[in-house]
């Protein structure tokens, strides 16, 4: 399942804010059939979430990378982007996004 609650509102321009939109393109990609350029858009968001240090949305966007490489028929990649995703919201503690990744 991708995961939609990371195309919130942001109250101002910030990298935060630049990595939400990213991810939202991505989910249009993916829902619209190019899941390649999708990968792209998650890449870069999970590129400024990480500088930023925010787990919950990297773990987030990682979920959303697994379902993508997915799709694709690259379960080789998929599988290494849903285990990171499942280790970051082991450790944060966020038993929602644990059981939403344990269906993909």
């Amino acid at each position: 399942m991708i995961s939609s609650d990371v195309c919130g509102r942001a109250s101002a321009p910030s990298r935060g804010a630049e990595a939400r939109a990213l991810d939202c393109l991505g989910q249009t990609n993916y829902y619209f059939g190019d899941k390649r350029q999708a990968i792209a858009y998650y890449e870069q968001a999970l590129a400024l979430v990480r500088d930023a240090e925010n787990r919950a949305a990297a773990a987030s966007t990682l979920s959303n990378l697994g379902v993508a490489y997915s799709r694709t028929g690259d379960k080789r990649k998929a599988l290494a982007q849903f285990e990171e995703a499942m280790r970051t919201f082991r450790e944060i503690q966020d038993r929602q996004m644990i059981a939403e990744v344990s269906g993909n």
